[in-house]
Order: C-alpha cells, then structure tokens, then sequence
C-alpha cells in the first residue's frame, strides 16, 4: 500500500500564467516519455522481476515517479490559473480549453491523449531494463527540450530538478548490469581490447540449450553457446576477419566453471579465415 504525505517532492511556485508553455508542458504529464507512463511501467514490470533487489528498485522509481506526476500537474495548473478568454486565444490555448477547460488531462504536447502503447513490460529481466534506461534518456531529452522553449525561471528551477531525476534513474537502472545481484555477473556485457566477448548470467534451467549468432561485424564473428546445469554459462569466442590477422580467442579469466557446478561448455567459435 502507498502512504501519501501532502507536500511535493520539490517546491513548484510559479508567479505568471502562461498556457503556452503549459501545453507544451502537459506533455509531461501524459506523452509518450510522461511521468504517467513511466510510473504505470515500473509499478507494472516489478511483479515479473525475479530478483528482491530488482522489484524494490522498481517500486522506488515507480512510486517516485508518481510524485513528479503529481508535479507537473501542478505546474500545469499555476501556468492556467485565472486565465481570460483573451488570454486563452493569444496563447493558442482554445483547443485544449474547449475539450478540458483548465484541467490536468493527460495528453502529449501534440495534443493526442495518453496511450498505454507508449510503455512496455516484456516479462524478462534484460529487456525490462533495457527498455527502462532508454525511457529514462527519452524523457531527459523532453526536459531538455522544455527549457530550450521556456524563459520562466520558476518553471526551469523544476524542470532541472525533474531532469536531475531522470539521470538519476538511469544510473539506478544501470547498476543491475554493472554489478554482481545474485545471478547477475558484473562483467556483463564487458568488451575486452581484443574483440573477445566473455558473457555469464544464470538463468532459468527452462530455457533449452541452443547456440545462437550475437553479432556479425567487421571486427569478427561473435557466437554464443548456452550449456545447462545449475546456471547457464555465456561464452563467446572471437576470431579476426580477412582484413586483420586472425589469433585464437584469449584464454578464459573469469570464475572456475566447476564453481558453478558444471562442466566447461562447448565452445563455438566462426571458423578461421582462410
């Protein structure tokens, strides 16, 4: 259950109308990389998260989350408070104003209304989080675009709070793949100077065991090989193209394999080139 405390996460006093900038603001509040989407998306991705860590990370985002929410409607709010007919028509405000009058409606700057097709929740772990620090970076862009727009300096002291946030949550959401909870090894995703790739993560014993292609570039051929016991051990071997030296892939460096419980896996590497 949430506990409310009613105060903002952040002071928003705001001394000058101005419904111009509030509908571009109110993007914020319910566009595509919006507060209203980013809260309903980490709430949402929490449950099928198989680690503690990970859902409490994303409940603390989510809820957060929720509190900017409840700040940009405040800005929006103060930026239309008392507003005339001849205000509205010069700020090109109407249109919003005829279907909401000056309420807080969750709608993008572009006027369509909020979307659940804007956000994703995938169910697996690498792809949730993934999708979460790219939603992170989208909405820091939109913060920057605001006050590339804006001159209010009430309205830009929030913003750059909000902004801070965001960069904030991305560092957060990053830190599963930089460090070792529990299944997750802190050298994922590491790329060494020699173009080899040494990747290790358990994961579910369901998942069969396949070898699949990870990349293909000028550099070499990358493999990957699944082999399944108590964990799933990624190993990738490198091999050089025609246009460099080719050189056997580096001898392994990391944990014993016999300290997972399993044997060395099998090993794929692109064939040498002639």
């Amino acid at each position: 259950m949430f506990v409310y405390e009613k105060k903002l996460q952040y002071p928003v006093k705001i001394a000058n109308t101005n419904p111009k900038l509030a509908a571009l603001i109110i993007s914020q509040y319910g566009g595509p990389d919006g507060e209203l989407g980013a809260s309903l998306r980490y709430l949402s991705q929490r449950y099928s998260m198989p680690y503690p860590e990970l859902k409490g990370l994303l409940t603390d985002i989510g809820t957060e989350e929720l509190g900017h929410l409840e700040m940009i409607g405040t800005i929006v709010h103060q930026l239309t408070r008392n507003l005339n007919e001849n205000d509205i028509k010069a700020a090109g405000f109407d249109a919003y104003f005829v279907d909401h009058t000056a309420g807080i409606y969750p709608a993008a700057a572009a006027g369509f209304p909020w979307n659940a097709a804007s956000m994703a929740v995938k169910g697996d772990l690498i792809a949730d989080l993934t999708e979460d620090l790219a939603a992170e970076q989208k909405a820091r862009v939109t913060y920057d675009n605001i006050l590339r727009l804006s001159d209010d300096p009430d309205v830009n002291d929030v913003i750059k709070f909000l902004r801070a946030r965001e960069v904030v949550h991305f560092q957060r959401f990053g830190e599963p793949l930089r460090t070792r909870w529990k299944g997750m090894h802190r050298d994922l995703f590491s790329f060494s100077d020699r173009s080899e790739i040494c990747l290790r993560l358990k994961m579910d014993k369901r998942v069969p065991r396949h070898s699949l292609p990870l990349h293909r570039g000028t550099r070499g051929n990358f493999v990957v090989s699944i082999s399944l016991d108590r964990a799933f051990i990624f190993h990738c071997g490198a091999c050089r193209t025609r246009t460099s030296p080719w050189r056997p892939p580096l001898p392994r460096r990391t944990a014993p394999w016999h300290s997972l419980g399993s044997s060395a896996p099998e090993r794929h590497s692109a064939p040498r080139p002639s």
